[in-house]
C-alpha cells in the first residue's frame, strides 16, 4: 500500500472555481454524495468562510501523480481507473469537499438557472426570509451574528461587493497520490470519522465491493420512484441506496433481522450470490410503483418492503400478478393506514421460524414444546415500525396474503390462478392450510402435525395441497376434500397410491384368469 505525503496547495477562491468549472476535478459518487448540506448547512460555510473561519482544506487525488507510482502490471484495474479520467480530461478525483465546491459553484453563479437560492446570504441585496427588523448582521436564517470588521469595506447590501470579497478568499487543497482506487474511500472515511456520515454513505465508501456499485446504480435507475417514497433529502443522502439493500437483504437473508450489522454484512462479503433474484423483484415492485405517478406519496419505505415481499412471494408461488393488482394494492394500503377503516393483524400465535432470529423478548414467550410464541396484536401502521424484525414477516405478508385472496375472489384481475378443474388454487391452499391451523395434518401416534410456515406454503419443493380423496376416483378440488402436506408425505401417499392400484390391478387379472378356467 502506497499513499503519499500530502502536499498543500493555496489558491484564491477564483482560480479554483476556474478548475471546477472547467470540469477539471472529477465527482466519484462510490464515496461521495451528490448533496449532503441544507441550506443553514450552505449559508453558515459561506458567513464563515468570508471571515476566514472555515479553514478546512479542499481534499483531493492528483490523478497524474497517482498513475506515476502505480504498479501497472500488478494493478492493472487500478491503473485504468486514473488512465480513464486523465483521458477524459480530469487533472483531480475530489476526495472531499464536494458540498463546498457546489455552495461555492451556487453562490458565484450569474445564471439565474443555474446559481443555488440557498446559498444566498441575508442583507447582502438578496435576501431570503431574512429577518432585518429583529436581527442585524449578516448570517444564515436564523443563525445571525453580528456585523464585524471583516464587512466594514463592503458597500452596505450590495451582493456583488461579497462576491469580490470572497474571491478574494484563499482556499487550500490537499494532494494526495495514491497507488490503489480503494485508498481514496480510506482516506474518506478517516477524514470524516468524528463527522456524521449515515449508514449508507460509510457503506459505500467501501469502493472495492461489486455491492456498492450494483446498487447504486440500481438506485439511478429507479431515482423518480426512490425519490417519491425516500424524500428528496432522503435520496440526497443515499436513502435509496439504504432501501434496496434492504430488498437485496429480504433475498439474501430471509429470516434474520434487518439491522445495521447485517447489512454491514452485505457490503463486507461483498453478497451478491442472490443479486439477480433480488434485481428481479425490485424491478417488478418499483414497476408497480412506478404506474402510481404522484400517488405514490402515501407510500413510505416500510411500505415498499412489505410490497416486495408480497411480489416477491407470489412470484416464487408461480402466481402471476395482473393488470389491477397495483390498484388494489395502494386502495388497500391506504384503507390500512386511515384510522376509520383500518383493521387489526391477527398477531395471535405464530413460530420461530428459524435459528437466525435471536429475538430475547420473542424467545421468553416461546413455548418449548411447539416452538409457538404469543404475540400482541397491532395496527398495520404501528407493525410497520417492527420492519426490521424477521419475527414480524411472515405476519404481515400472511395479513397482505389473506387480504389479496379474498379481493381476488370478486376480481379475476388481480392474479392468476393455476387449473381449477385439476389443481388447488393459490386461495384454495391458503384456506386449506388456515383450516389446519397452520400445521400439517396429525399422523398415527401424532398429537399436533409439524407447523407449515407461510414463507414455504407455496414451495412445491416443500410442500403439496394434495386432495384427500383421490381426484381420479371422483375426488372433488375443493376446500374440503384438499390437504396441505410435506413433498415427502406427498410422494409417500402417491407412492401407495400406485401400489394399491398395482396390486388391485394383478388381482382383478388373477380373478378373470380363474373366472376363463371355470368357464
Amino acid at each position: 500500500m502506497y499513499i503519499n505525503e500530502w502536499n498543500d496547495t493555496t489558491l484564491e477562491v477564483r482560480d479554483w472555481l476556474k478548475w471546477l468549472r472547467e470540469d477539471k476535478v472529477k465527482l466519484d459518487l462510490g464515496f461521495q454524495s451528490r448533496k449532503r448540506w441544507d441550506k443553514i448547512d450552505k449559508q453558515l460555510f459561506l458567513y464563515n468562510f468570508a471571515q476566514n473561519i472555515a479553514p478546512s482544506k479542499i481534499v483531493v487525488c492528483h490523478i497524474e501523480n497517482s498513475l506515476a507510482q502505480i504498479d501497472k502490471n500488478k494493478y492493472p484495474d487500478d491503473y485504468a481507473y486514473f488512465y480513464t479520467l486523465k483521458k477524459e480530461g480530469y487533472v483531480y478525483v475530489i476526495i472531499d469537499g464536494n458540498n463546498r465546491d457546489n455552495c461555492l459553484l451556487g453562490f458565484f453563479e450569474d445564471d439565474p438557472k443555474l446559481s443555488d437560492p440557498e446559498c444566498l446570504l441575508p442583507e447582502t441585496g438578496k435576501q431570503i426570509k431574512g429577518k432585518p427588523g429583529k436581527t442585524e448582521g449578516y448570517g444564515p436564517d436564523n443563525i445571525r451574528f453580528k456585523k464585524d470588521r471583516t464587512f466594514k469595506d463592503l458597500t452596505a447590501n450590495l451582493y456583488v461587493d461579497l462576491q469580490k470579497h470572497l474571491l478574494s478568499r484563499k482556499v487550500t487543497i490537499c494532494e494526495y497520490a495514491v497507488t490503489e482506487v480503494t485508498q481514496l474511500g480510506l482516506i474518506f472515511d478517516a477524514i470524516q470519522r468524528g463527522k456524521s456520515l449515515n449508514d449508507q454513505e460509510r457503506r459505500n465508501s467501501w469502493v472495492v465491493y461489486d455491492i456498492t456499485e450494483m446498487i447504486r446504480n440500481l438506485s439511478t435507475a429507479h431515482e423518480d420512484i426512490l425519490k417519491a417514497v425516500c424524500g428528496k433529502k432522503g435520496l440526497e443522502r443515499r436513502g435509496g441506496d439504504e432501501l434496496l439493500a434492504k430488498l437485496h437483504h429480504y433475498v439474501t437473508y430471509e429470516n434474520k433481522d434487518l439491522t445495521k450489522t447485517s447489512i454491514d454484512d452485505l457490503y463486507i462479503f461483498d453478497e451478491i450470490s442472490r443479486w439477480k433474484a433480488a434485481v428481479k423483484y425490485i424491478n417488478r415492485t418499483f414497476g408497480i410503483l412506478k404506474k402510481f405517478g404522484s400517488s405514490v406519496k402515501p407510500v413510505n419505505p416500510a411500505n415498499v418492503l412489505d410490497l416486495f415481499d408480497l411480489v416477491m412471494y407470489l412470484g416464487k408461488s408461480s402466481i402471476k400478478i395482473e393488470k389491477g393488482f397495483g390498484v388494489w394494492w395502494l386502495g388497500t394500503l391506504l384503507k390500512l393506514k386511515d384510522k376509520n377503516l383500518a383493521d387489526d393483524l391477527y398477531f395471535e400465535k405464530w413460530y420461530i421460524g428459524s435459528k437466525d432470529i435471536k429475538d430475547k423478548e420473542l424467545l421468553e414467550k416461546t413455548d418449548p414444546n411447539t416452538g409457538e410464541y404469543l404475540i400482541e396484536r397491532w395496527m398495520y401502521k404501528d407493525t410497520t415500525n417492527e420492519v426490521g424484525k424477521a419475527s414480524g414477516r411472515p405476519q404481515r405478508l400472511e395479513h397482505w396474503m389473506k387480504l389479496l385472496l379474498e379481493a381476488a375472489e370478486a376480481n379475476s384481475n388481480l392474479i392468476t390462478h393455476t387449473d381449477p378443474e385439476r389443481l388447488y388454487t393459490a386461495g384454495q391452499t391458503f384456506a386449506i392450510w388456515l383450516k389446519q391451523d397452520k400445521r400439517e395434518l396429525p399422523q398415527e401416534g401424532e398429537k399436533e402435525g409439524k407447523l407449515i410456515p407461510i414463507t414455504n406454503l407455496f414451495d412445491t419443493t416443500l410442500y403439496q395441497t394434495d386432495h384427500r380423496h383421490e381426484h381420479s376416483r371422483g375426488g372433488p378440488t375443493t376446500i374440503e376434500n384438499g390437504e396441505v402436506m410435506s413433498i415427502e408425505r406427498h410422494n409417500a401417499k402417491t407412492k401407495q397410491m400406485y401400489t394399491d392400484l398395482s396390486e388391485n390391478a394383478v388381482k382383478s387379472v388373477t380373478v378373470s384368469e380363474l373366472e376363463t378356467l371355470a368357464a
